[in-house]
């Protein structure tokens, strides 16, 4: 079975990216980077994924990143400490 990943500008719904996935749930790594959208940074997006009849399965929002693959939401890890 196959699934889509779909983004969209939370702003005003424009769809920016369709693709097809093999994923059954949204994960960190999923999002797309500001250029990949060809959106500014900082924008919010909905990052949808789609069963393959179109029905909603999971979403998220997240603000666009320059490198894409991060979610600001997350705690920062503590630095390891050296012996």
């Amino acid at each position: 079975m196959q699934h889509t990943l779909r983004f969209q500008t939370c702003d005003d719904g424009r769809t920016l990216i369709e693709e097809p996935t093999i994923a059954y749930g949204l994960a960190c790594g999923y999002e797309r980077s500001a250029r990949e959208l060809g959106i500014p940074t900082g924008q919010r997006v909905r990052m949808e994924l789609l069963d393959d009849t179109g029905r909603l399965l999971d979403w998220r929002i997240y603000i666009v990143s320059a490198t894409g693959g991060q979610f600001s939401n997350l705690m920062p890890q503590p630095a390891a400490l050296s012996p």
